[in-house]
């Protein structure tokens, strides 16, 4: 009887064990997630916002939220050009191979960032173009440049609104 208890004591362990290696994998092999810290992407996404990323996706498109590393620091940005794409940033907004972008969700005007730029920029076969959605203040592309396909940790697949925990 003590050895029958002991073994499915051992199974149900060992069941455990299984699950939460899975879980580990999961949460932090094919997916992240990541804490906003700032209000760069406001209104979309606020300070104190928790999101769910997808490591294994790698087809991004322009309007798909993204996380990655620049100068040190994660962040959260919308791509707004891909590769192969021409982007300018002037007086007049946002202009992608010729053409002034009209952003329903954007209110900030999209201007340049004077000295760090240059345009038009031309991306190449791996490049990204970025912005915050908050355009007056955030650095994105317009500060340090396109971004690399390499340095994108993954797309934004759930935003949870954390509020007083």
């Amino acid at each position: 009887m003590i050895d029958r208890i002991k073994a499915e004591a051992l199974a149900v362990l060992i069941k455990i064990i299984v699950l939460a290696l899975i879980f580990w994998v999961l949460l932090f092999g094919a997916f992240g997630i990541y804490r906003i810290d700032d209000y760069a992407m406001s209104p979309s996404c606020k300070d104190g916002d928790i999101i769910f990323f997808d490591r294994t996706k790698k087809d991004y498109q322009a309007g798909d939220l993204v996380v990655f590393s620049k100068e040190g620091e994660t962040q959260i940005r919308r791509i707004v050009a891909v590769p192969g794409e021409q982007v300018e940033v002037t007086q007049e907004g946002l202009i992608i191979d010729g053409y002034l972008q009209s952003e329903r969700e954007i209110t900030a005007e999209t201007l340049p960032f004077e000295n760090h730029v240059s345009y038009p920029m031309q991306l190449g076969e791996q490049e990204y173009f970025v912005l915050a959605d908050k355009r007056d203040s955030a650095m994105d592309s317009r500060w340090y440049g396109s971004i690399n396909k390499e340095e994108i940790s993954g797309s934004v697949i759930l935003l949870f609104r954390r509020r007083g925990f």
